[in-house]
């Protein structure tokens, strides 16, 4: 009998299957993002955010502490009336050396927090504990798995053998890919899960980066061939940095001249030439298209739109439909497209619908802004934001003022 579900699968050894799957993307989304080196090591909130991110599109419980008693193996984990009083105590515990990190590593597995998913996350949370407080992590790759889940087993009583087996594979290679990604299938392998390699998961992903242009000069006419202002130009080296070791395999952009001076030292690094699409233009404005009432009125109904301008339908259908090209094109691939802060909220709107007029107006000021779309085949997986700089979006202040004109 299969867990209950958000995949509403009945079948227990079809929801291993895709509980692998998933939640081993999201671990590698876990290390390409960053996002581990925000959570505060030795920490319950920690270990439960690390939860959240692995089983969250799997299971309601993801993150949040069972309600249900727990035994494996004859032993009995934490009592579910007394868990939370343990997980404040465990908080407390000292982490400064390795003995004292794995003592508080075996007291949260006799905690067990979570209804499924533990030695997986926490596993995790060991490594950013020794990562932090002595420099090291764990080469999972070097641990046996029948020694390891023995000395698990024994660590409640005696934990003198659980800190034997990975004291020996303690490596100061804290930010390695390699050590990480290896380190994934061990834990997984650990629990029984080996039917996917993370590597070829990888293989299978594709990444789309959308760099909106930086700052552009409005005091042109001509939309098409408005340049960067020597502040944008300036901004726009976050860009380079930020993708000299992503590994981009080929760069699309919309064919008006900010978007393409925003991303080309970055494709100049890489040697690729970039490749324009009508498409994925900006919108065509009208007469006072971009005031804030006119933003309003067309996130309210996308089919709006103000004379000789497009709405928001029209941009997302042109912009999908190039968008949707480049990726049967570039499977697996790692992609940069330079777009425009209307384009690329409509697309980000077709597949996250809940994106509205206050998303759009909390991210007009950022020039340039990186996100990062990723996809297997066409599928889209998941979304999040980098980087970006904060600047005042002079289009719609210009508007503005011509409209106070007018009146």
């Amino acid at each position: 009998m299969a867990l209950e579900n958000k995949l509403g699968i009945a079948d227990s050894t079809e929801l291993a299957r895709a509980e692998e799957k998933i939640s081993k993307r999201k671990a590698i989304d876990l290390f390409e993002s960053g996002y581990l080196e925000s959570l505060k090591a030795g920490t319950y909130q920690a270990l439960a955010e690390i939860h959240r991110y692995l089983f969250d599109e799997i299971y309601a419980f993801a993150g949040k502490i069972r309600d249900v008693n727990m035994a494996k193996n004859n032993f009995r984990f934490a009592s579910v009336m007394y868990l939370q009083d343990a997980l404040d105590r465990i908080e407390k515990m000292p982490q400064f050396t390795f003995e004292e990190i794995i003592e508080k590593y075996v007291e949260m597995n006799v905690a067990h927090p979570f209804r499924e998913g533990n030695g997986r996350s926490m596993r995790i949370w060991l490594d950013i504990m020794l990562k932090k407080e002595i420099g090291q992590v764990v080469d999972w790759s070097k641990v046996d798995k029948d020694d390891y889940l023995l000395a698990m087993e024994r660590s409640p009583i005696k934990d003198t053998e659980i800190k034997h087996v990975l004291k020996q594979a303690l490596t100061d290679k804290v930010n390695d890919r390699e050590i990480y990604m290896k380190g994934i299938d061990y834990s997984y392998y650990y629990e029984g899960y080996e039917v996917y390699k993370v590597e070829e998961l990888c293989a299978k992903i594709t990444k789309v980066y959308f760099v909106r242009h930086a700052q552009s000069d409005h005091r042109g006419e001509d939309d098409r061939f408005r340049p960067l202002t020597a502040e944008g130009k300036q901004d726009a080296k976050i860009v380079l940095e930020f993708l000299k070791d992503k590994k981009i395999d080929v760069f699309y952009s919309s064919p008006y001249k900010r978007s393409l001076d925003t991303i080309a030292e970055a494709a100049a690094f890489y040697g690729k030439e970039i490749i324009t699409d009508e498409r994925l233009r900006e919108r065509e404005k009208g007469v006072n298209g971009n005031t804030h009432g006119m933003f309003e009125k067309r996130w309210n109904a996308h089919d709006y739109h103000e004379e000789n301008g497009e709405s928001l339908n029209m941009v997302q259908k042109r912009n999908i439909a190039a968008l949707k090209e480049i990726l049967v094109e570039n499977r697996g691939r790692n992609i940069v497209i330079g777009t425009h802060g209307t384009a690329l909220s409509t697309m980000i709107n077709y597949y996250h619908p809940e994106f509205g007029c206050s998303d759009f107006l909390r991210i007009i000021d950022w020039m340039p802004y990186i996100i990062e779309l990723d996809f297997e085949g066409d599928k889209f997986l998941s979304m999040k934001e980098h980087c970006h700089i904060e600047k005042e979006f002079k289009g719609k202040a210009r508007a503005d003022r011509q409209m106070n004109r007018q009146k």
